[in-house]
């Protein structure tokens, strides 16, 4: 058994690789080990694809190997895995995968072989990955290449979720983030936000008046007419049948039909409605700028103002809305931005008295802006406030109080997906993907 030392340079780590133990009779191309080939036969070429290096898996996962092989004068075999000196497994036909269970603990390096018709061998560069139990906080995840500025995000459960960027651009993942691969939107549009209201059916709203849906996870998305060419900027749908849109203009839209129509409705606003939110088919509440708080309890029949600014040091400040979330009929969420950075508005009154929590600013980037732009709860103590400069905001008590949760990047965050009190993801600028498992904490 031969060795070989491989030096990674990016962190002066030394690798000892013991080749592997593969039988005289099935190398080849040496002398005195039992087959001898033909000059002109040339080795195959091999790629191992997945896992990515560098990745981290945790324990108990299933991690899916995957090479790309050919060879220049023949047919390939079979591709066989190693971890080490220790075979994976084996594959024999296109594409060359192998699902590797039970990994243990720890480092790993990863090697794919390939063996062609007269017994020749090419070997894949390594790739090093992690078994580990995922520290807590937030982890990036990923990756999607190439990095998109995402928009929003959306997760039906631990597994399904959806992503949004520009030019009509859609992305999916069935395994928690993991892995994300394109959907066909069918538009170019800028999409801005998406809601599912279960497994498979959803909506997206987007630039020029865009309404998508779909009815099967996203495999086909449909273009509804929404009747106006506005910039939609936010929806809400409480039922697979009845939902709002709102946009510039103080555009609020509804539907009673799924999307097949959609109906105007008087928001008495002319400037831009940043997002929209409906806790049944009566309670609704839509923000935007300039303090703008609407608010309607005939499901958008007629619209109230529950307008808020307030005073700072003698001067007036006149915040900019840009989400708004409800976990009851009384208890909400409302994040934006102010003078002096970002800023996060309670009520445990249905928005009949606003508790402002500001300015709210990130010690990654101090005295800048930090605008807030997303915000979602995971139940009813727990949320999460995301914006400007890797800025999240977490509360643990419905709203009260807010503590800061570092994640060591100055990307902006753009949307937010909880599925209960621990578990969820935020994406933002340049193919930014977190996950946490433990509220962020």
């Amino acid at each position: 058994m031969s060795k070989e030392t491989l030096t990674r340079s990016g962190n002066a780590l030394a690798w000892v690789l013991v080749a592997f133990a593969i039988p005289a009779c099935s190398r080849g191309g040496g002398q005195g080990e039992g087959t001898t080939l033909h000059a002109t036969n040339l080795p195959p070429s091999v790629t191992l694809l997945k896992p990515s290096s560098g990745a981290t898996f945790p324990p108990s996962t299933d991690i899916t190997l995957e090479a790309e092989a050919s060879d220049p004068d023949g047919t390939i075999l079979r591709v066989d895995f190693f971890d080490g000196p220790a075979w994976l497994g084996s594959a024999t036909v296109e594409p060359y995968t192998f699902v590797w269970s039970g990994a243990s603990i720890g480092a790993h390096c990863l090697v794919a072989v390939a063996t062609d018709q007269g017994g020749m061998q090419g070997r894949s560069l390594p790739v090093s990955i992690c078994v580990a139990t995922p520290p807590p906080g937030w982890v990036s995840i990923g990756p999607v290449n190439p990095p998109l500025d995402f928009r929003a995000v959306f997760f039906t459960d631990s597994l399904h979720g959806w992503a949004l960027s520009n030019n009509g651009v859609i992305v999916s993942t069935i395994d928690g983030g993991q892995n994300w691969v394109l959907q066909t939107s069918n538009t170019a549009a800028a999409l801005q936000k998406l809601q599912f209201v279960d497994s498979s059916t959803g909506w997206i709203v987007g630039g020029s008046g865009t309404i998508l849906k779909t009815t099967d996870c996203g495999q086909t998305w449909t273009l509804q007419s929404s009747g106006t060419d506005v910039f939609l900027t936010g929806l809400s749908f409480v039922s697979p049948t009845e939902g709002w849109v709102c946009g510039q203009d103080g555009t609020i839209l509804k539907t009673s039909d799924g999307g097949a129509t959609w109906t105007p409705q008087d928001s008495a606003f002319n400037l831009g409605l940043e997002a929209i939110f409906f806790m049944n088919p009566l309670r609704g509440w839509a923000v935007g700028a300039f303090g703008t708080i609407l608010s309607t309890t005939d499901g958008g029949a007629t619209w109230s103002s529950q307008h808020f600014e307030r005073t700072n040091g003698g001067m007036p400040e006149v915040p900019g809305f840009t989400d708004v979330r409800f976990v009851s009929s009384l208890r909400g969420l409302v994040v934006g931005i102010e003078r002096d950075g970002g800023i996060i508005l309670s009520t445990e009154d249905g928005g009949a008295t606003w508790i402002p929590h500001a300015p709210l600013q990130t010690t990654q980037a101090a005295g800048t802006l930090t605008g807030l732009t997303a915000v979602a709860f995971g139940d009813a103590l727990h949320a999460w406030a995301v914006g400007v400069s890797g800025t999240i905001w977490a509360t643990t008590d419905g709203g009260a109080t807010w503590t800061l949760q570092p994640i060591g990047s100055l990307e902006l965050l753009s949307g937010v997906s909880f599925i209960d009190g621990n578990v969820g993801w935020v994406i933002g600028s340049h193919g930014t993907l977190l996950k946490t498992t433990t509220g962020g904490r």
